[in-house]
């Protein structure tokens, strides 16, 4: 573990093994994640699934937010439009330094922010096997169960199952942590007896 990962780790509201405990959880919703790739173009991977993270991170953000509806319009209206909230680099740096968004999380959407902007802007067709892609996509995949998932699939070496994979694995752990923080809320709330961390 590195110095940055330690910070990370004493700066973020849940650890690794609070999300692990949700790992059937984020397998369901990993899986369902990646059946709706399935007959997307390479481009359509990249922006869709910037679409899903960005939604990913707006449930996550509400669900740390107030929970009042006389609260609800005010809250709605940070999401809206130009609003500081619409999109997804402020999703996700608001998420990151509230401390419910853990480093190496945040590095996966940013990466897949880029792509998409890179993506958006290529004129032409797109394949994940062009070596303008292989290299970029590559340190995306660094997550253990990833690589575990991809093997047992045999889909270790093929660039666009690599990245569904590993999109749909961020996209299901930030599912997680939005779980981890609903149950926290409640928690605090009085409406939870077990604190779930």
């Amino acid at each position: 573990m590195t110095a940055s990962d330690s910070d990370d780790a004493k700066n973020t509201l849940f650890s690794e093994s609070d999300i692990e405990r949700y790992q059937d959880y984020r397998r369901s919703v990993l899986d369902r994640v990646a059946k709706g790739f399935m007959h997307e173009s390479e481009r359509g991977c990249v922006i869709v699934g910037a679409a899903l993270l960005s939604e990913a991170l707006e449930r996550l953000l509400r669900a740390s937010f107030r929970h009042a509806e006389s609260d609800a319009e005010a809250i709605d209206m940070l999401f809206q439009g130009y609003a500081p909230l619409s999109s997804l680099s402020a999703k996700t740096d608001i998420s990151y330094a509230s401390g419910i968004l853990p480093r190496h999380i945040r590095d996966k959407v940013n990466f897949v922010r880029r792509l998409r902007n890179d993506f958006a802007h290529e004129s032409g067709p797109l394949d994940f096997r062009d070596s303008r892609y292989v290299d970029r996509i590559a340190p995306f995949v660094q997550e253990p169960r990833v690589i575990e998932i991809l093997k047992a699939r045999g889909e270790e070496g093929e660039p666009r199952q690599v990245f569904v994979t590993s999109l749909a694995y961020t996209i299901a752990q930030i599912s997680v942590l939005t779980e981890l923080v609903r149950k926290r809320v409640k928690f605090e709330e009085g409406k939870e007896l077990d604190a779930p961390w």
